[in-house]
């Protein structure tokens, strides 16, 4: 379901830079493609920093694009799997809470019972959302992650990392 990257490719600056663009942009409610609502807040990010973070990724992968995810506080999104192709899996930051207060992502199996809880670290960790998912945000404050979007298999971004090859 996920992987935990070796290193990372955000310096403290870029870190505070996408946070700072994260918490100013304005979100569109994500609603799934049978017209679902959910708790999830999504918009693009497209600045200088994300340039030069999209071309530190290795050129095989094939990236759809980077977003910025919000859930507002003691809000989140129910057990699904991601509808959109081009989210097969993602390169994930945890931007704010601080890790002691970020929500974890939870995996079920495919009759939706529980199966396991990912709790974030300093590095990026890398998600499936092929797989039955979910997250809440309990904390009480809104919680904002920075994500890398491809079409590949979370497997390939994994076996890249694992070899030095995910970042330039």
């Amino acid at each position: 379901n996920t992987y935990q990257c070796k290193k990372d490719i955000i310096n403290p600056d870029e870190r505070k830079q996408l946070l700072s663009e994260a918490r100013n942009a304005v979100y569109n409610n994500y609603k799934t493609n049978k017209g679902t609502h959910t708790g999830l807040q999504v918009v693009s990010a497209n600045n200088d920093v994300v340039k030069k973070l999209v071309n530190k990724i290795n050129p095989k992968l094939k990236y759809s694009g980077a977003v910025f995810v919000k859930f507002a506080s003691k809000d989140g999104i129910f057990i699904h799997i991601d509808d959109h192709l081009g989210r097969a899996s993602c390169i994930t930051w945890a931007l704010y809470p601080p890790l002691k207060d970020f929500s974890p992502v939870k995996y079920y199996n495919e009759d939706e019972t529980f199966n396991e809880t990912v709790y974030y670290e300093e590095k990026p960790l890398i998600i499936t959302t092929r797989n039955n998912h979910s997250c809440n945000n309990e904390s009480e404050v809104d919680r904002y992650t920075f994500q890398l979007c491809f079409y590949d298999p979370i497997e390939k971004l994994a076996e890249l990392d694992q070899k030095g090859e995910l970042f330039k």
